[in-house]
């Protein structure tokens, strides 16, 4: 009877043993699909803007009046649609100094224009593209406060709604 009992034992521990790498392996596996949506995540365009820009813009989008900073919700879609308020978007000293690299810096702008691009009428500027960006990155500007405040006036002549902006 103790052999029988022996040999159970022995078998039932040969087969823990021979499951144990099936058993690692589906750990493993859980547990690089659960560090892959974290490193996605990490990554996403939402989690850029909050790393990279909300310390401006805060994570509303609210913006800072009295430090320079604009406000997207009602006034990024008019700068977003004006191929010259482009050209300052490309230009905007956070966008500059990022630290992004152009795929992500389209996909942050176009996670902008989904959450706070609409204009009054409901509708919203076309995304960015990588090529876009670099054209419009090209374009030269040599005072950033002066550009934009050339974009604003024109946009504000004609009827669009503009942010804020105390910089003289």
């Amino acid at each position: 009877m103790r052999r029988s009992f022996l040999a159970i034992l022995g078998a039932c521990a040969g087969l823990s043993v021979s499951s144990l790498p099936a058993f690692a392996e589906e750990a493993n596996s859980a547990y690089v699909q659960s560090e892959n949506k974290v490193v996605a995540e990490m990554k996403s365009p939402r989690s850029l803007f909050l790393l990279r820009c909300s310390g401006c813009h805060q994570a509303s989008g609210g913006g800072s009046l009295g430090g320079g900073v604009p406000q997207f919700q009602g006034y990024l879609g008019p700068m977003a649609n004006d191929p010259e308020g482009r050209v300052y978007i490309a230009h905007v000293p956070g966008v500059v100094s990022a630290r992004l690299n152009d795929g992500q810096l389209v996909d942050v702008l176009n996670y902008l224009i989904d959450e706070w691009g609409e204009d009054t009428q409901g509708d919203r500027p076309p995304h960015f593209t990588v090529e876009e960006l670099q054209a419009l990155k090209s374009v030269p500007v040599n005072n950033i406060v002066e550009y934009r405040r050339a974009v604003v006036a024109r946009l504000a002549e004609q009827g669009h709604p503009v942010a804020d902006y105390p910089w003289p």
